[in-house]
């Protein structure tokens, strides 16, 4: 699913994905490694998982749409992104961002909502931008992260 984000992510809204084109690209970032029936089940299993999502629309013929994040997304996306080190306005433009399909703007609204919720902690000024998350990070263990860092 990673490997094949950055494709589906940089495909036009409308386009249709031909399970044959995402086949290739799964071949082509490790030629030969599959045979053609697991790199179409693989394609098939793919073009699901990113049809759950939102990113694609359609049964039999996938057409690229728009994910809808809510603020639970959000929440999590910018949790995985503070997991791997990202702080601020980074965790807005993580892969894990990206993966929200939407806007700056929108994922910004969407975290403040998740605060409102008790979610994630979230102070903006302007553009600077410190997100928290006091419910799922203990004392203890952001100890151990700034310790990383």
């Amino acid at each position: 699913m990673r490997v094949t984000a950055h494709h589906i992510l940089n495909i036009s809204e409308g386009t249709v994905l031909a399970r044959e084109s995402l086949e290739e690209f799964i071949d082509a970032q490790k030629p030969g490694r599959f045979s053609k029936a697991t790199l179409k089940s693989t394609a098939q299993n793919i073009n699901a998982t990113w049809t759950k999502s939102g990113h694609l629309n359609g049964r039999a013929k996938k057409v690229r749409g728009r994910a809808t994040p809510t603020a639970a997304s959000v929440s999590y996306a910018m949790f995985l992104g503070y997991l791997t080190g990202l702080r601020g306005q980074t965790l807005i433009q993580s892969e894990y961002g990206k993966l929200l399909d939407c806007p700056p703007g929108k994922i910004i609204e969407l975290a403040e909502e998740a605060s409102r919720k008790g979610w994630i902690d979230l102070k903006r000024v302007g553009e600077i931008i410190e997100i928290g998350f006091p419910k799922l990070i203990s004392q203890h263990e952001l100890e151990l992260l700034h310790e990383q860092d």
